[in-house]
């Protein structure tokens, strides 16, 4: 049996106990995809110039993805997730290389606009999607499978 949340939540606490996790589980991810594939039509409308709206660049964008992941062979798909996840890594080293260059100091943080962190009725709230996506997203599992050995995480 492969390492999962559903897995080590039943393993724990019981079937009962797995199934409702495992389908609460379900939910939160369906709420985050619809979210980030939101995001990134409104990403994919405001920087190319061709006239349609979000929701079509929504579409075609998961169209594409979802193509890449049925026709794609599994070795191929890990490649692509390995490359892009390299990708943001070395961006994000830039951004901050790039701001530590240019005289950015720590003092910027005591001036930053935390409202839209925070639920509000105007705006989104980011930090319950911010945590979501670092915690839930099956990082045991894909760290364990990773080392091999799933004794440990039993």
């Amino acid at each position: 049996e492969e390492i999962s949340i559903f897995s080590l939540v039943r393993e724990c606490f019981g079937n009962t106990a797995g199934v409702v996790t495992g389908l609460l589980f379900l939910l939160l991810i369906k709420a985050t995809l619809v979210a980030q594939l939101s995001k990134v039509g409104v990403l994919l409308q405001s920087n190319i110039l061709l006239p349609y709206s979000r929701g079509v660049w929504t579409m075609m964008f998961s169209f594409i993805v979802t193509a890449v992941c049925l026709v794609g062979k599994q070795r191929h798909i890990e490649r692509i997730n390995d490359m892009m996840t390299t990708i943001m890594l070395v961006s994000f080293s830039a951004l901050i290389a790039l701001a530590g260059r240019s005289g950015w100091t720590i003092d910027g943080l005591k001036r930053a606009n935390y409202r839209s962190l925070f639920p509000s009725l105007g705006s989104p709230w980011v930090a319950p999607i911010f945590i979501q996506l670092l915690l839930y997203n099956e990082v045991v599992p894909l760290v364990s499978a990773r080392l091999g050995d799933e004794t440990k995480v039993r």
